[in-house]
């Protein structure tokens, strides 16, 4: 059967995109290399390089760097996309969430032609919680002695004041 075939008779059925895709493990990581391509040459148009990914370097030690800059004119980042965070201290998600919470604030009321200066201020008011979360993650030493959690836990990203 030919990739257009499945293609066309996906299209025509509802329930066989997912049976197509899953019945395939080399159709699986084609298509997710395919995203994958896609994404870095977005962002690589976008801000000029390429992403930082973590990588496990030794089965037991990760690394993550991070973006210089979040955003570029009117294109920006969040979440892992911009602060990868290593798995030590599962905050990825709640991380891309307050990401999300503070860039609708930065938002909020803002016309086209204020975008570009919301995503900065959106990054300033970020990066140093994201750094100091990633960086932590990274060490690796997150709750392996008594430690005082309210500046992970406690943090509001409803309320966290803006940068200027």
């Amino acid at each position: 059967m030919t990739s257009s075939l499945i293609a066309a008779r996906s299209i025509s059925s509802p329930a066989s995109p997912s049976r197509a895709f899953a019945s395939s493990p080399g159709r699986r990581r084609a298509t997710c290399a395919i995203c994958a391509h896609h994404s870095k040459a977005f962002i690589r148009k976008s801000l000029g390089c390429s992403p930082p990914v973590p990588t496990c370097t030794n089965g037991r030690s990760w690394t993550a760097t991070r973006w210089k800059r979040w955003a570029d004119g009117k294109v920006t980042l969040l979440g892992d996309a911009c602060h990868p965070m290593t798995p030590y201290m599962a905050q990825g998600a709640a991380m891309a969430i307050e990401d999300a919470a503070v860039l609708s604030r930065c938002l909020d009321g803002v016309g086209s032609d204020g975008v570009a200066n919301a995503f900065r201020r959106f990054e300033a008011t970020r990066k140093v919680r994201t750094t100091r979360v990633q960086e932590t993650s990274r060490a690796n030493i997150w709750l392996k002695e008594r430690t005082d959690t309210s500046w992970v836990y406690g943090y509001d990203a409803w309320s966290v004041p803006l940068a200027a």
